[in-house]
């Protein structure tokens, strides 16, 4: 996949607008935080995170004064992997010591 530049991104989406076609472009994370629209919104959260660091993220843009959200830092590589394996594709636990043995988990 070809990543376009900012100046291509742009051009193209501004070609898709004119064609009723719905198009974005896409930003790396220094460009979302950057971004006017998000710091207006105060979109960017700072979370501790289990490996001891804090990590930026953007939460929802969703406001609800009634129902606040509550945010938490991603869960690290594999963390629940074990549990998913189990809980959701319902694997015992020796299928899940298998994969594990062999390499897959």
């Amino acid at each position: 996949m070809r990543y376009w530049s900012s100046q291509e991104a742009r051009a193209k989406q501004t070609a898709c607008v004119c064609f009723r076609d719905d198009a974005g472009a896409f930003n790396n994370m220094a460009q979302v935080f950057a971004n006017p629209q998000t710091q207006h919104r105060q979109m960017v959260v700072e979370l501790p995170h289990r490996s001891g660091q804090t990590v930026r993220l953007v939460r929802s843009p969703l406001n609800f004064s009634a129902s606040p959200v509550t945010h938490q830092a991603p869960p690290r590589l594999g963390e629940h992997s074990l549990q998913a394996l189990r809980e959701e594709l319902g694997l015992s636990d020796a299928q899940v010591a298998g994969l594990v043995a062999r390499g897959v988990v």
